[in-house]
């Protein structure tokens, strides 16, 4: 896909940060538990789906024994997200989906971050799709391992980011 311009992540952002929740649905069972927002207007931007977003709330780091030994609990995990995107804004490495902070019903303050349409890694790689080891050129790949050293990322896994297939 083409990338987003300034106005486009804008209005992904304002529909996310003032949409009309309609559902709220828990999914996974990460460290951050991660809920599933639906709303009631929005639009999709291949491959971005802002009628549909995941909100991480500010509750679970301190829910998880292992978070709170590993991160300073002082910066919250949606305040994390939300830096998260904007240190990649000004880096320019196009890599975190927009996101913004908000109250959500039902579970409280939230990172809202727009819903990625593309398949998580390891479906790719265990459908024989995708052979990341043989995929060392790959310029976004080298981003994302930039990005996590820079950021501390130190959970990166096959079932952790998302391939465009296209």
């Amino acid at each position: 896909p083409k990338p987003f311009s300034p106005a486009d992540y804008e209005r992904m952002r304002v529909a996310m940060k003032y949409g009309e929740e309609t559902e709220v649905s828990g999914i996974g069972e990460g460290i951050h538990r991660p809920f599933k927002i639906k709303f009631a207007s929005g639009f999709e931007m291949d491959p971005l789906d802002c009628r549909v977003a995941v909100a991480k709330t500010v509750w679970s780091q301190f829910e998880t024994k292992r978070y709170c030994k590993s991160m300073d609990a002082r910066v919250t995990g949606p305040e994390r997200e939300i830096l998260a995107w904007d240190l990649d804004r000004v880096m320019g490495l196009d890599l975190v989906p927009p996101v913004v902070g908000r109250e959500v019903q039902t579970i409280g303050w939230s990172s809202v971050q727009c819903w990625v349409m593309a398949k998580v890694a390891w479906e790719l790689y265990d459908s024989g799709e995708y052979k990341y080891k043989k995929d060392l050129s790959n310029p976004w790949l080298h981003r994302m391992a930039a990005w996590d050293v820079i950021t501390g990322q130190i959970d990166r896994h096959s079932a952790n980011f998302m391939i465009d297939d296209q």
